[in-house]
């Protein structure tokens, strides 16, 4: 009867310690090496960002730029 009441908890505290052991592990021995792929997969993630940026950035002047020179070559035309 006894065995029958202490088997749930027993197991739950198993389960809680094995939890708590994972954990330390992960910190103490993979916790720098994750925490470096974290910070790289960031700096790659907003080196990706600013390069779209950067890419839409330089199409939108391209196109000012040509729609200035037509406009400038549409004037040039009339005025000949």
């Amino acid at each position: 009867m006894l065995i029958s009441q202490l088997a749930l908890p027993l197991i739950i505290l198993g389960i809680v310690l094995f939890l708590i052991g994972l954990v330390v592990y992960q910190v103490k021995y993979r916790g720098s090496y994750s925490w470096i792929i974290l910070q790289q997969w960031y700096r790659e993630s907003c080196a990706k960002d600013r390069e779209a940026l950067h890419r839409e950035v330089l199409r939108e002047r391209s196109q000012q730029i040509a729609r200035r020179h037509i406009e400038a070559l549409k004037r040039d035309h009339r005025n000949e």
